[in-house]
């Protein structure tokens, strides 16, 4: 059953992942979801130092999940393939996006490491023959930055924001790769174009890219530790066809400003989860969605099993009706309600390994399955396919 956009979510499964990630970057390339890099405190850090003096710098992982096992298995490293040029296999980075293309290939750009810096190569994840590429490109190439956001729009990825590694500063530019042709230029927009901001998302509706949130800069011409630090609840509009800039009015329960978060679109709704503001030092593990008909934000009701504890740095992404939220980090004490603020003065935070199921139409065996969990009844006599979906749904 194909589902429409609601205010209604189902928590229907929970699964724990092999690996805790914040700052990753994953995309939907036919029913599997690739997930790229990240950061963790337990990886081994993303190069080695020889005797010589010479980095070596360890390649970008890939897990890729299957959403009827939601298990994850980690690809083998592409520089162990004879086929594959190393050159061309990106370092292990964070802060960097993913799009994915009508050829199933998925483009990488951006992003860092805490020795390599941020970097402004493109690469290309061919997910048929795993196999990547680094093809030369030509035009306004930009400067390197990690924060930004890539939307694909018919054949182009526009990257819009992030911090700029060259400038050391937030940018607001947009710029733009026809992957077609591997060019790049940037794109002379009119209107009032959003904040310098980072960790924002942008979200394509009928080729126009909508913007919300991030960390933002009012003044956006200083150094990055010396930044006005903002977060809006404002969302900014771009039509990739005009190159027009908006500012929308929104009306409805809209969300307080954050970054980190994430978004996806469901035909004309684009639903944020989680995030955090650092001014008010929270986290959060709301969901919100906007009807870009009317631009009507509503606060999203999630019934079913728990659901993810407040985070940023996570992924979410869409696969055919089911929402699959995965990862990030959140803090170590929970708020106590919600109306408590600052929770996260002096909070130490915990990397998550978690992957949550959202629907927004469950089935009857789904409810049911629900029922049996939230209500620890009995399994002895239900059919065994059945006792195997409820093992599956929280674990």
């Amino acid at each position: 059953m194909s589902a429409s956009a609601s205010s209604l979510l189902y928590c229907v499964a929970r699964r724990d992942g092999p690996v805790a990630r914040v700052n990753h970057a994953a995309t939907v390339v036919g029913s599997h979801v690739y997930t790229f890099g990240g950061y963790s405190n337990e990886l081994v850090c993303s190069y080695t130092v020889a005797e010589d003096g010479y980095i070596r710098k360890f390649p970008i992982d890939i897990h890729v999940l299957s959403p009827a096992s939601l298990r994850w298995r980690l690809l083998p490293s592409a520089r162990r393939s004879e086929s594959q040029d190393p050159h061309a296999v990106p370092f292990m980075r964070y802060g960097h996006t993913v799009c994915a293309t009508e050829q199933r290939c998925v483009l990488l750009w951006g992003g860092r490491s805490d020795v390599m810096g941020a970097c402004n190569r493109l690469f290309v994840f061919d997910t048929a023959r795993r196999r990547w590429t680094a093809p030369k490109v030509r035009g306004s190439i930009p400067s390197a930055r990690d924060g930004h956001s890539a939307t694909f729009v018919d054949g182009t990825m526009y990257v819009f924001g992030g911090y700029d590694d060259d400038l050391t500063v937030l940018t607001n530019s947009m710029v733009a790769l026809h992957v077609e042709s591997r060019t790049w230029r940037h794109i002379e927009c009119v209107g009032p174009p959003p904040l310098w901001r980072d960790f924002h998302t942008a979200s394509n509706v009928g080729g126009r890219i909508f913007v919300f949130g991030g960390r933002m800069d009012s003044f956006g011409a200083g150094a990055y530790n010396e930044l006005d630090e903002e977060y809006d609840n404002a969302v900014s509009v771009l039509d990739t066809q005009t190159h027009c800039w908006s500012k929308l009015e929104c009306t409805g329960s809209i969300p307080v400003g954050r970054r980190s978060h994430s978004a996806v679109v469901l035909g004309t709704s684009i639903y944020i989860m989680g995030g955090f503001n650092g001014i008010y030092g929270n986290h959060y593990s709301d969901m919100y969605r906007l009807e870009t008909a009317d631009m009507v934000w509503s606060r999203v009701t999630l019934l079913g099993l728990p659901g993810p504890s407040p985070r940023r740095r996570h992924a979410c992404v869409l696969v055919d009706d089911q929402l699959l939220l995965f990862w990030g980090t959140s803090p170590q004490r929970q708020p106590r309600s919600v109306r408590e603020e600052r929770v996260d003065d002096g909070n130490e935070l915990v990397e998550q390994s978690d992957l949550f199921v959202l629907e927004l139409v469950p089935s009857l065996c789904t409810l049911a399955r629900l029922a049996v969990v939230k209500h620890n009844l009995p399994v002895a006599h239900l059919p065994k396919s059945l006792v195997d979906d409820v093992a599956m749904s929280w674990s």
